[in-house]
């Protein structure tokens, strides 16, 4: 886990033992510094604890937003009624979970400034603002052999306004929506929208504004719809209904990358109708085939294998011209064509952002370079009136914001010790379908012999006959499954080998870190006490008995069975990022009580030096 997890400055409300997403939850992080520094907040749950969480943690740059750009609109003949009644027009195409996701970033705001300026009203107008103020843009995907390694790199520069300052106050939104994936969405304080984003399935977005004669405000707005995709779709082929299907409104070129399939669509689509091509321009799908001319007519034919990309100009299957003034724009389109071309084969994450800084205008407020295949992105947003390719690009990885188990956010006091115990393959969790960690319950024996084993890089040990007559060996001394109540079919138990390791001395340099429970048993479903995980922990780690002259926890005197054990656990020059335990609470260790799962990963985490 990288370092940035290590430094979260977490601002919460109601944070539970083992936080499920109906609880809703949300974190907020930087990534940068100075000029160059991004939010980065993170927020689960259903929508609208989703937007309960963003207005929260962000409401002084809400509020800033909003009072800045609603102004300047204001003067451009965009008043706040003005934008309300295009988000009128919007409102019954919008589904019901961003209405309820807005409204709960109004309420948010309220609860974190009872004297907040924001309404649900200014809410509706900041999200209308990409369909009633469109932009000028570029994006690119390359893919297969057009690349250095293979990865699938993308591009998406947003060239858009310095007027507004909303680049002042930029954010990262990881979004962990219940029952839904989880995906980044790049944008500003208070505008829930994917001005660009990627998702944990390796799809990632850049979009270029255009223009076309079935113009519309009553259709799903544009970047509502890639939403959906950042939500929904785990591969492109699954992108392409949620993109071309429903009433749209304006005419949008739309890219997307997807690494898991290392490929790339463009997609051009209108209020009624829409062509999506692959590399080379190849004609994928369009609802009426005959009106697409590939870059014939409305552009110069400059295909490329393995390369979509798109800036400014667009497809308009009714107006069958050039948008934007004609052909003044046409050289920012052969402006990517030229460095991808002579960069084929060979393009990787510095040359696509070097592509993207070469054809970035003077407005250009958000730049963004993605590796779609590692869920990796580069963003730069811009300063004041400085163009965002001129500022440092910071470095954002997907995968530093995720939660294997549904029962386990990010929020979890235990939270990276457990992910980094499954990461290493030590624990497989409680449940696979839905994914558990189950981190409140109580470790056994028999897992505890699995942590130990799997932690000190020891695998299962089939020895011809059973050391604890609780923990038998079946015909083939393996576990096949297929049985009950621990064992397989042919009798073997579950642990049988990772117990017989845990018991057998040459595989510990002499000394086994467990005999058993007493009379030939191991007890492999009794509850493990926090005494026994000591001793467990400090043998299976090479460490011996530790008899300090004054006891350093209240209920662990000196003679108690587990004392030098304890000692040991407790003493941080004994292990290498210092002391494993420091007790239960109050000067007390609690060798009697059970051992909780997300606790055990702690300790295993210390104890064998696990990062984390």
């Amino acid at each position: 886990m990288r370092s940035l997890i290590l430094a979260l400055c977490l601002l919460v409300v109601l944070v539970l033992p083992c936080v499920g997403l109906a609880a809703g939850y949300g974190f907020l992080t930087t990534i940068g510094t100075g000029q160059d520094a991004i939010d980065v907040v993170y927020v689960g749950g259903s929508y609208y604890e989703m937007g309960y969480w963003y207005g929260k943690l962000l409401e002084p740059k809400i509020a800033a937003n909003y009072d800045d750009a609603l102004a300047v609109l204001a003067g451009q003949g965009y008043t706040e009624s003005a934008l309300l009644s295009i988000w009128a027009q919007a409102q019954p195409f919008i589904p019901t979970r961003y209405q309820d996701e807005m409204q709960g970033l109004a309420d948010g705001c309220l609860a974190a400034n009872p004297s907040t300026t924001i309404t649900l009203n200014g809410v509706h107008a900041m999200h209308i603002i990409p369909e009633a103020d469109q932009v000028q843009c570029s994006s690119f995907a390359a893919f297969g052999s057009a690349t250095a390694d293979g990865h699938v790199y993308q591009t998406r520069n947003l060239d858009w306004t310095m007027d507004l300052l909303v680049q002042n106050r930029p954010v990262i939104a990881v979004c962990d929506p219940y029952a839904q994936q989880r995906y980044a969405m790049v944008s500003f304080a208070g505008m829930m929208l994917p001005i660009a984003g990627l998702n944990i399935a390796g799809l990632a977005l850049g979009q270029i504004s255009g223009y076309s004669s079935d113009d519309t405000y009553a259709g799903l707005p544009v970047f509502m719809r890639l939403r959906n995709v950042m939500e929904q779709a785990k591969t492109l082929a699954e992108a392409v209904p949620i993109m071309t299907s429903g009433g749209g409104t304006w005419g949008t070129d739309i890219v997307i990358g997807d690494g898991a399939s290392n490929n790339g669509y463009a997609f051009e689509i209108s209020a009624n109708n829409y062509a999506v091509v692959g590399g080379n321009e190849t004609l994928v799908a369009s609802n009426d085939p005959a009106s697409y001319i590939l870059l014939s007519g409305d552009r110069p034919a400059l295909p490329i294998d393995d390369v979509v990309y798109r800036a400014d100009v667009m497809f308009d299957s009714h107006m069958r011209g050039l948008q934007y003034g004609g052909w003044g724009y046409i050289p920012r389109y052969v402006g990517q064509h030229d460095p991808l071309l002579a960069n084929w084969g060979s393009i990787d994450e510095n040359i696509a952002r070097q592509i993207a800084q070469s054809v970035a205008m003077d407005s250009c407020v958000i730049s963004a370079i993605y590796d779609d295949t590692t869920q990796e992105m580069w963003v730069s947003f811009a300063q004041d009136s400085t163009p965002a390719q001129d500022l440092t690009y910071q470095y954002f990885n997907l995968h530093d914001y995720y939660c294997t188990y549904d029962d386990v956010s990010m929020l979890f006091w235990a939270y990276r010790y457990i992910e980094a115990v499954t990461r290493e393959g030590i624990a497989t969790g409680c449940s696979g379908d839905p994914p558990l960690f189950c981190p409140t319950g109580q470790v056994t024996r028999g897992q505890m012999a699995v942590f130990l084993c799997k932690a000190a890089g020891k695998t299962w040990l089939n020895k011809s006959s059973a050391t604890f007559t609780d923990v038998p060996r079946g015909s083939n001394g393996q576990w096949d499954g297929g049985g009950s109540g621990g064992l397989d079919a042919d009798g073997t138990h579950i642990f049988y080998g990772w117990i017989e390791r845990l018991a057998d001395p040459a595989s510990w340099g002499g000394e086994a870190p467990t005999g058993g429970c007493g009379s030939g048993r191991f007890c492999p479903s009794a509850a493990a006490t926090r005494g026994q995980m000591a001793a467990f922990l400090c043998k299976a780690g090479g460490k011996s008995w530790l008899d300090r002259p004054t006891p350093t926890f209240t209920d662990v005197p000196r003679p108690h069975p587990f004392y030098g054990w304890v000692e040991r656990l407790a003493d941080a020059g004994s292990w290498d990022g210092g002391a494993v335990t420091t007790g239960c609470n109050a000067g007390m260790y609690c060798p009697g009580s059970a051992v909780p799962r997300g606790q055990m990963a702690v300790f295993l985490c210390r104890a064998f030096a696990i990062p984390y």
